[in-house]
């Protein structure tokens, strides 16, 4: 899975939580033992990536 993305018009709705259990369980009930999603730092979804019991784990540094 590359994506799991509410828009902005539709955020707030409870999508989010849906789509995040619905992957969780899916992912987990076909073996996968880690999960380990990709955020943008500053992104203000890091909170919600906490409340699923998630952690930062490593920062990448990049120069362009």
């Amino acid at each position: 899975m590359d994506y799991l993305v509410v828009l902005d018009g539709h955020r707030g709705c409870g999508l989010g939580d849906a789509l995040m259990t619905w992957a969780i369980q899916t992912l987990e009930s076909n073996g996968t033992t880690a999960i380990d999603p990709k955020v943008v730092y500053g992104n203000d979804v890091e909170r919600f990536y906490e409340r699923y019991g998630f952690k930062p784990a490593l920062l990448v540094m990049c120069r362009q």
